[in-house]
């Protein structure tokens, strides 16, 4: 009985320890949410906690490619943007730390560049619609990404993030062409 009671007791622990890493992995899907007075803080401070959350989306975006995508080039291209997102993110917030490590979360839904992805559509979708909604999607969220690196361009106060943010405009520029590439031929490497 009391073996029992200790291999039930792990079985528990492990049962919850598997609830908690699934829970916290729903919260890098989850929907990004605007940090309250996100709009008060420096340019650069919002520029960086939004774009890390951007990335984030691109990120959730390329995961259903790996898994949904009918065209192999496009699933390897949808790993390799998953990988530089990361990656990119990792960077973000580690300029966050140096930038600004004391000041609140500064994510604002309102910077130019911020769009509503509609995940539905491209999780409902199969098949070539799948991929062709996919790459459109992506060529989309690459604009924002541009469009909101070209803001700080403008109104960043930082020069490092501003460096960040010209590097992540030429990255997404030269994603972009690709991703036409491959929306024109969608089995060819770009």
């Amino acid at each position: 009985m009391r073996k029992l009671l200790v291999v039930s007791s792990l079985a528990f622990s492990l049962a919850s320890s598997q609830l908690a890493l699934a829970h916290d992995e729903d919260k890098v899907d989850a929907p990004m949410q605007a940090a309250p007075g996100a709009a008060k803080a420096p340019y650069d401070v919002q520029f960086l906690d939004t774009m890390a959350a951007h990335h984030g989306e691109a990120i959730r975006m390329s995961r259903m490619a790996v898994d949904k995508a009918r065209s192999d080039p496009l699933r390897a291209k949808a790993q390799r943007m998953i990988d530089d997102q990361e990656a990119e993110i990792r960077v973000l917030k580690s300029m966050r730390e140096d930038v600004a490590a004391d000041a609140p979360a500064a994510l604002n839904r309102k910077l130019p560049g911020m769009t509503m992805m509609d995940m539905g559509k491209l999780e409902s979708a199969s098949g070539e619609e799948f991929d062709r909604r996919f790459i459109d999607m992506i060529i989309t969220h690459h604009q924002g990404a541009v469009e909101m690196s070209k803001w700080e361009l403008k109104s960043g106060k930082k020069q490092p993030v501003k460096d960040k943010a010209q590097e992540i405009i030429d990255k997404q520029v030269k994603e972009i062409a690709e991703l036409k590439q491959m929306r024109a031929s969608p089995d060819r490497e770009p």
